[in-house]
């Protein structure tokens, strides 16, 4: 997916910050309107969220 979009904010995104990651997706779905950017964008965030709770799940199971 390429977004020809300019971001209000910065985000330093560092390994495994899926937040950071989720507020800049959100972001550049609100300042858009295309149905097919937001379609593109909605998976991203599906995608980013299941790593993000893959990722929490695993700390989890890792600190038992």
């Amino acid at each position: 997916m390429t977004l020809n979009v300019r971001v209000g904010i910065t985000a330093e995104c560092k390994p495994g910050d899926h937040d950071a990651v989720l507020k800049v997706v959100d972001e550049i779905a609100s300042m858009t309107q295309s149905k097919e950017v937001l379609a593109e964008i909605a998976s991203l965030r599906e995608r980013v969220v299941k790593v993000r709770d893959q990722d929490a799940e695993r700390k989890k199971t890792t600190a038992k």
